[in-house]
Parts: C-alpha cells; structure tokens; sequence
C-alpha cells in the first residue's frame, strides 16, 4: 500500500485547504467512495511520518468528512 498510501495522502495535502476533495474528485481519482477514502486516508497517516502540523491538518479533515456522512 505504500505507493496508494502516498497518493492518498498526496491529494488530501492539495485538497486540505479545500476541506478536502469533492465527492466526485474522490470518485474520479481513486474509484471510491468519499467514505472509504477517507477511512483508508486515516489509516494511511498512521504508516507515514509526516510533519505533525500537516498530518493534523488532514487527520480533521478526515474525521469532519467521515462525521458529514
């Protein structure tokens, strides 16, 4: 999962500032559901050392999404 782990983490980096991707980004890019991206996005960030303020960053963005639905 290491390459998937870094795309996923990769486009929620671009989309952080956004509250995250659409729906249908989500969609387009990966071929699932904003809800299992963003759990599989959660579960990404536990296998990657990533600057603390960032990893927060999308960790909220993933609970507020996750939350949404």
């Amino acid at each position: 999962m290491t390459d998937y782990a870094d795309e996923l983490i990769d486009f929620a980096r671009r989309w952080a500032p956004y509250g995250g991707g659409s729906d249908e980004d989500i969609l387009v890019q990966f071929g699932i559901s904003e809800h299992e991206y963003f759990r599989r996005l959660r579960e990404a960030l536990t296998m990657r050392k990533l600057d603390p303020t960032i990893a927060s960053t999308i960790e909220a963005v993933a609970v507020r999404r996750l939350r949404c639905k």
